[in-house]
């Protein structure tokens, strides 16, 4: 059988014959809502996408003093809401903050942000920082939210699908504005409030962030591969090996 995971905002059903796909894999709730929309929800399987909690381990932040932007190199039109972090530490002097990027804002000096280049492995940059900004304008899945919480990082988010599904914290959800774009189809790009964003930054800064901590990890255990597989084996139409063995 054929299962297909569309990147949602580049999905086009115009294009997609429904009889080529016997299930459409949502790896977000905003996928799925998306797949029903298109016609497609009653051969839609949602299944949270998985994150490597062995890879990505936790290490326990205590108090919020650095506050990290994952900004990779930016994104198709800079969706990663880099110039967002920008506006914000230059409203917040008395805070440290600093990027890890392949290709650095040209902004970044005037900020007084401290930046770093690329590590040699994905883990390695998580290391970093005690509180994690990911302001995306829009996001497929948004990997680097949820290995960011993996590894102990509380992860501030627009209030958005689909990044607003991951924070285990309500706090960390900041108000964002919608405006429209085009991209493999009609979408929307989420702009956060920078205000918003500043209190945020500034009611957490130099608090103890353990229980935060904890909690991204926790939220994120409930998306480890191990506790997935069955639901992914499903959907695929593949029987586990003890499944296999129980029904010969």
């Amino acid at each position: 059988q054929i299962v297909f995971m569309p990147n949602a905002e580049w999905f086009a059903p115009e294009y997609m014959p429904a009889d080529l796909v016997d299930t459409f894999l949502a790896p977000t709730e905003s996928c799925a809502a998306l797949l029903a929309e298109c016609g497609f929800g009653s051969c839609t399987r949602y299944v949270p996408h998985p994150v490597d909690t062995t890879r990505f381990a936790f290490r326990e932040r205590s108090r919020a003093e650095l506050f990290v932007h994952f900004r990779g190199w930016g994104g198709y039109r800079e969706r990663k809401g880099t110039g967002i972090v920008l506006r914000a530490a230059r409203r917040c002097p008395e805070v440290h903050f600093a990027i890890r990027c392949q290709t650095p804002p040209r902004s970044a000096a005037r900020a007084q942000i401290d930046v770093f280049g690329p590590t040699d492995t994905p883990e390695e940059q998580y290391t970093l920082g005690d509180v994690a900004i990911q302001p995306s304008r829009w996001e497929g899945v948004g990997l680097s939210i949820l290995e960011a919480m993996a590894c102990g990082l509380p992860t501030i988010v627009p209030d958005a699908p689909p990044m607003n599904e991951y924070p285990a914290d309500a706090e960390l959800l900041i108000p964002a504005t919608g405006h429209p774009v085009m991209l493999g189809r009609p979408w929307t790009a989420w702009e956060m409030n920078c205000a918003a964003l500043v209190e945020t930054i500034r009611r957490l800064h130099g608090e103890n962030i353990a229980e935060l901590s904890r909690r991204a990890r926790a939220r994120m255990e409930l998306r480890s591969w191990e506790r997935l597989r069955p639901e992914l084996m499903s959907a695929l139409g593949v029987l586990s090996h003890h499944e296999d063995t129980k029904k010969s």
